[in-house]
């Protein structure tokens, strides 16, 4: 007796098992793609909140460590200079007593975000102007200003 092919099946309607295996569809559902898709959105809105949250923190950072810079700078001046107490001051006063290069003595007495610090006397410490308090208050604690503020 002659081997039939596998594709003269002799009772109709009954496929082989190679026949099932072709014709059964393989891969992801839509349900499924969209889950998926869902998911890496959530997980990338994530990541964006801890980015630019990380950033502030940063920029807060770098807005303290000036000051601190500045009112080094202040102190210097008036021991340099003989100055009383209570003397009134400006930026460009104290910006030969800064380190060149940096990014304070490039800012022209602005912080990171472009705002002006507030320098009055040499018995004051400098502080930072309430525009970049308020943008950076949601990542810092206030006494984190300390005593800037």
């Amino acid at each position: 007796m002659a081997r039939q092919n596998s594709s003269n099946n002799p009772i109709p309607g009954n496929k082989t098992v190679l026949q099932k295996l072709n014709t059964k569809r393989r891969g992801f559902t839509r349900v499924q793609f969209v889950l998926v898709v869902v998911v890496i959105a959530v997980v990338a809105v994530i990541a964006a909140y801890n980015v630019r949250r990380s950033r502030k923190r940063e920029q807060a950072r770098a807005i303290l460590e000036d000051l601190r810079e500045l009112d080094t700078a202040i102190d210097q001046f008036a021991i340099e200079g003989n100055a009383a107490g209570g003397a009134a001051i400006r930026f460009s006063y104290v910006l030969k007593d800064i380190k060149p290069g940096t990014r304070l003595y490039t800012s022209s007495g602005r912080d990171i975000l472009g705002n002006p610090f507030t320098i009055t006397t040499l018995d004051k410490a400098p502080k930072i102007s309430d525009a970049s308090y308020k943008a950076l208050s949601d990542v810092v604690p206030a006494d984190f200003w300390s005593p800037f503020r």
